[in-house]
């Protein structure tokens, strides 16, 4: 039953996971697109290229996702004009000159918006800019009107009254598009909604040959490129029941910013990027789903996010050619190439969308997890990313660990990926033959059956896996590392069997599906006892999902940024565990949601509950209002969730999850410095057996704490020293 162990690991767990809720985020975001091009159809009159104009959108964001009428907003034409041009610099962006005597008045919103473009250094207090007025009237960052020479140039305070956007709504007709240069001058159009700008389907790459690698697109001209709506999901069979959605012409990034520089601005305000790769196990997923939606993040973090659609599964990981040539033509990886592909575009093509190409933050969620890891290992990164932030990333499955401690093109295509081939019709064939004939069948016929989902040794993107010591034949990109895990990852994978009695059933029926070796021996040991309060239902539960998540997750994890961190293989190493979630309203398995009480209908925290997979992932990217989540502790889910949100912007903007608090208080996050100052700061690891390394993220009692599990772990071989 156990050692070797057929590939369908992940793909199975995402019958539990993944299928459960990507089909329905995808519908969601159907949903969205649905409403935005029937909203689209109905679109007024065309108003001038506003290309050429450098906005700011200025507007107090909670991440509620709710229209806030007692805060005031504005979008901010940072091109100058003169008085008489003034209102129609606003008017290309479909709005009017912001008016002083408007409700809610200046100081509710707008002063702390130009306070903060003070601390950017872009203006001086003293700064004016033109507003509504009966005679040529500016007002200063703090709100004072200044009669001035009609023809000054200035900035312009526009209103801002588009909508807000959530996770079944989004208005892209024509009224709020924008357009941006790109390249040797190609139009590109998106749309703004309340917080930022969005462009969605870019393509960074042609469509390349099947088992081939991608490469960068080159604006070089012609017709407009529109990107007002998500853009196709790679193939992938959603519901591992034969069913495939998506397509091979998937390779498209949907980027959201605050920030679009005309062609005047300076280089100096670019805004750091965060670079998101979904979950999903390689083999499923896209970065449409609706949790993962970027503009709450670079709304409030002040940032540029970009999200990525990379080939998946077999079309994505399948390596046929045992030996190694220099285009990567049939070795594998190439969704691993189509990420750094998206990387160089970013490289190339992101300060016209306001982003800093030097600035690049990584981060992945569950495989996009395991993808930054391997991002970290390939050489051909280097110079392509800042930072990472890996988000429950090690697992202990199958082949030989495959997606922390990567096997080789050879062995791969000697095994599993010649048994793929075999099974094919396309074995025994020379490679050039091997390619012609795959490359001749159905997608479908590809992307069904059995999978490959793991990265390869292929001598040319990896040379070896992670170097966590510096050392051996591996690599690791030098950039500051956020690592860490929630408290109990398996316990959604385990949930269909929730209320068995017998911890043995878990082994049998998960098991396979997750660990290389049979570790269920150690349901008996007294280091995994369950609490004492716990029923025999509640034990075998708790105690099988302790073991499982120990072994696919925490250990690895641990052991990973404890030997980064004593070998200073990276500049700084951040770790944490979640010990607070909320799952999203599309998945949320028994054990994973607190019990409600008759004050607390929609869960009450004070209840104990096992904090699963994904769970943290709303708080993290800050899309809890977004999907429609309420609050549910008077507040302390959107404390929570601000906090945690201010922390990994941070960390994008500097490498640093520490905000500096003059950012913080010219934002108007006055929450969030009140939770640090109670909670104290996240300090770096360094890789000390009693170190207190990592951070235990919680609504009170957020800690620096030590290991959690080193004694489990040690009992099934992976203890902090694994890699040492």
């Amino acid at each position: 039953m156990y050692g070797r162990v057929h590939l369908l690991t992940l793909r199975t767990l995402n019958i539990i996971v993944i299928m459960g809720f990507v089909s329905t985020l995808l519908l969601l975001s159907n949903l969205g697109q649905i409403i935005s091009s029937q909203r689209a159809l109905a679109s007024p009159a065309q108003h001038p290229s506003v290309s050429d104009l450098t906005l700011s959108i200025l507007t107090d964001n909670d991440l509620t996702s709710r229209p806030n009428s007692k805060s005031s907003s504005a979008v901010l034409v940072e091109s100058t004009h003169s008085y008489t041009d003034a209102p129609s610099a606003c008017a290309q962006i479909s709005e009017a000159l912001w008016s002083p005597s408007a409700e809610p008045p200046f100081s509710f919103g707008l002063e702390t918006s130009l306070s903060y473009q003070t601390y950017l250094s872009k203006y001086a207090s003293s700064q004016l800019f033109w507003t509504a007025s009966s005679s040529c009237t500016a007002i200063d960052t703090l709100g004072h009107s200044h009669t001035v020479s009609c023809h000054k140039r200035l900035p312009v305070l526009c209103t801002n009254s588009a909508p807000v956007s959530n996770g079944t709504f989004a208005d892209n007709s024509h009224r709020w598009h924008v357009t941006r240069k790109v390249g040797s001058g190609q139009q590109v159009r998106g749309y703004r909604d309340q917080i930022g700008f969005q462009f969605l389907g870019l393509r960074y790459t042609p469509q390349p040959a099947r088992f081939a690698q991608s490469s960068v697109i080159k604006y070089t001209g012609g017709p407009e490129i529109p990107a007002l709506e998500y853009p196709p999901i790679c193939l992938q069979n959603m519901n591992n029941m034969g069913t495939l959605s998506g397509t091979e012409d998937c390779l498209f990034l949907n980027l959201w910013t605050p920030y679009l520089p005309g062609k005047a601005a300076s280089p100096k305000n670019l805004k750091p990027v965060l670079f998101w790769i979904h979950g999903g196990g390689l083999s499923q997923g896209s970065g449409n789903e609706p949790p993962s939606h970027g503009g709450m993040f670079a709304s409030r973090g002040d940032v540029v996010f970009v999200a990525i659609n990379y080939r998946l599964a077999n079309l994505g990981w399948l390596g046929i050619n045992n030996i190694t040539v220099p285009s990567g033509e049939g070795n594998g990886n190439y969704g691993l190439g189509d990420m750094q592909t998206a990387l160089q575009w970013v490289k190339e093509n992101i300060k016209y969308f306001g982003g800093d190409k030097d600035r690049v933050t990584i981060m992945g969620e569950s495989g996009g997890a395991i993808a930054v890891r391997a991002l970290l290992a390939s050489k051909k990164s280097k110079g392509l990313i800042s930072g990472a932030i890996i988000h429950s990333g090690a697992w202990g499955t199958p082949p030989d660990k495959g997606e922390v401690e990567y096997i080789s093109l050879p062995k791969s295509v000697a095994t599993i990926a010649g048994d793929i081939v075999t099974g094919l019709g396309c074995g025994n064939l020379d490679i050039a033959e091997k390619l012609a004939c795959l490359r001749a069948l159905p997608a479908a016929q590809i992307g069904l059956g059995t999978y490959a989902y793991y990265p390869l040794v292929d001598s040319r993107l990896l040379f070896g896996s992670l170097s966590t010591t510096g050392k051996g034949p591996g690599y690791a990109v030098p950039v500051p590392i956020v690592l860490g895990i929630v408290r109990d990852e398996i316990a959604p994978f385990n949930s269909p069997l929730y209320g068995t009695a017998n911890a043995q059933d878990y082994f049998d029926s998960v098991g396979p599906l997750l660990l290389t070796e049979d570790v269920s021996h150690l349901a008996h040991d007294p280091i995994f006892a369950a609490p004492p309060t716990a029923d025999a239902a509640e034990a075998a539960f708790n105690t099988s999902t302790r073991i499982m998540t120990d072994y696919c997750f925490t250990c690895l994890t641990w052991s990973t940024g404890y030997s980064l961190a004593k070998h200073n293989v990276v500049p700084s190493v951040y770790m944490y565990e979640f010990n607070r979630t909320y799952m999203f309203p599309i998945w949320t398995p028994p054990p994973c949601t607190p019990s409600p009480s008759p004050s607390k209908p929609l869960g009450d925290l004070s209840n104990e509950y096992y904090k699963c997979h994904a769970g943290e992932l709303s708080y993290t990217l800050g899309t809890m209002g977004y999907m429609g989540m309420p609050d549910r502790d008077d507040g302390g889910d959107t404390l929570f969730m601000q906090w945690m949100v201010d922390l990994w912007a941070s960390f994008v903007r500097t490498g640093n999850p520490n905000p500096d608090k003059a950012f913080l208080e010219s934002r108007g996050y006055f929450g969030t410095i009140a939770k640090i100052e109670k909670e104290g700061g996240w300090k770096k690891a360094i890789g000390g057996r009693g170190a207190k390394d990592v951070r235990l993220l919680q609504l009170e009692g957020a800690v620096m704490r030590g290991y959690s599990e080193i004694e489990q772990c040690e009992a099934m071989g992976f203890g902090l020293e694994y890699y040492e």
